[in-house]
């Protein structure tokens, strides 16, 4: 089996989210226990609809 290429390393994503981190806002993280029991699973889902923008 061939070794898999990425296209970005844990290196480079903690240096991205280093020079980003002052520019991002936290957003929340949801789930509907109705949606939930529908599925029967537990379904989260990010709000980045909340992300502020310029």
């Amino acid at each position: 089996m061939k070794d898999k290429k990425y296209a970005a390393d844990i290196d480079s994503i903690t240096k991205a989210q280093a020079i980003i981190k002052a520019y991002v806002h936290m957003t929340l993280v949801i789930s509907f226990k109705t949606l939930n029991s529908i599925v029967g699973k537990t379904l989260f889902f990010k709000c980045e609809c909340f992300q502020k923008g310029k």
